[in-house]
């Protein structure tokens, strides 16, 4: 059978210790966490419905061409921006990122990409290997 020792408790010195400068540096961190904002507050309207979105102070979010189908990632090269989407298409937005142009229709659904020179390095999800587009008008066109 268990024993269970019941003592009585410690008391502390009046003296400076490590268990008493603790409870003052806890609540001035909890007044310090309290008092600075964490997130700021903004409405988005998307299709007629408005949400409230928190995020950190000093960013701003934006909605983008709301038309893609299932857009899945974003690649940022310059002002522009890459996405490729549920419907095996690569896009490209430009600012205000309301215009769009289809850069690429691909026979598998985008797993990732990155852009090198004027290549577009595009991976396949299916396999271990990736597949080149060439895109010789990448920093210029704008159609």
């Amino acid at each position: 059978m268990p024993k269970f020792l019941l003592g009585r408790p410690k008391l502390y010195g009046t003296g400076l210790s490590s268990k008493s400068i603790s409870w003052p540096v806890l609540l001035l961190s909890l007044l310090t966490v309290v008092t600075i904002p964490a997130h700021s507050q903004q409405e988005v309207e998307i299709a007629g419905n408005r949400f409230a979105v928190s995020h950190p102070p000093g960013y701003v979010l934006e909605a983008v061409n709301l038309k893609l189908n299932g857009p899945r990632m974003l690649y940022f090269h310059g002002d522009e921006i890459l996405v490729g989407s549920r419907d095996d298409r690569i896009y490209r937005l430009f600012p205000p990122y309301d215009q769009v142009q289809t850069l690429a229709h691909l026979p598998l659904y985008p797993h990732s990409m990155l852009i090198r020179d004027d290549e577009i390095i595009i991976a396949d999800p299916r396999c271990f290997s990736s597949q080149v587009l060439q895109c010789p008008k990448l920093a210029t066109a704008r159609t």
